[in-house]
């Protein structure tokens, strides 16, 4: 038998002996903004830009296209900003797991993500789950859709704002939103406003929420009191 073959060494990357190089690596190592700084061709380095964005995600808006089209180079800066998704290449707006890292980090990183996934029910939960309020920019279908909203206003009850008008109107739906925040009355329809136990459950979690109450129930002393006192008993144990 023939001796076997060394296994050929991967030649090393050779190191640029540009100062200004080295300089810039140093830099957007400390603050990925320094990117902004660099020469052209540094933005479009893999080394660089890696750098600059587990550094600080939203340096990727100062990479060269073909660094914002890099899945590598996006999902680590929308790891660390889900934000930075908005200077993605489209390719990777549309990208579910790309957009997961990104509004799992930030929720309302769904924003920057693409038509398609801001109507995949995965991608908005994810993104709900982080921050409530990120419904607004789910699809129209999801912002009908019960266990989205119901998981939306849980974790922020002013997410009922966003919510079709059809959910705004769900007695339940409506309960988890104010006793997540009182104040998420102001979003409820009439009929809810004037719902005796929902309008108690928002004063208890926010005495301010009165103002939101139907009139009959604003102008209901015996009501208003009873809420107030139930309130204070739930802020102060008294």
């Amino acid at each position: 038998m023939g001796k076997k073959k060394k296994a050929e060494k991967k030649p090393e990357k050779e190191r640029n002996p540009d100062p200004k190089w080295e300089e810039i690596m140093a830099k957007v190592a400390i603050n990925g903004g320094a990117l902004k700084d660099a020469v052209d061709v540094m933005k479009s380095d893999f080394d660089v830009v890696m750098t600059a964005v587990k550094q600080d995600g939203l340096a990727l808006q100062f990479a060269n296209p073909d660094m914002q089209a890099n899945k590598a180079i996006v999902t680590v800066a929308v790891t660390n900003d889900g934000p930075a998704l908005a200077y993605a290449a489209d390719a990777l707006r549309n990208n579910e797991k790309v957009a997961l890292c990104a509004v799992r980090q930030n929720g309302s990183s769904l924003e920057y993500a693409s038509l398609k996934l801001k109507d995949t029910r995965r991608v908005v939960l994810a993104a709900v789950a982080q921050n409530g309020v990120s419904l607004r920019f789910a699809s129209e279908a999801l912002r009908a859709d019960r266990e989205v909203v119901t998981a939306a206003v849980k974790q922020n009850g002013y997410a009922l704002g966003s919510a079709s008008r059809e959910l705004r109107g769900d007695a339940a739906v409506v309960m988890d939103a104010v006793n997540q925040y009182g104040m998420a009355l102001f979003h409820a329809t009439p009929k809810m406003k004037s719902n005796r136990e929902i309008v108690l459950a928002a004063v208890i979690q926010n005495s301010n929420a009165i103002e939101y109450a139907g009139h009959a129930l604003r102008e209901n002393e015996n009501f208003t009191i009873d809420a107030f006192e139930k309130g204070a008993e739930r802020k102060f144990g008294v």
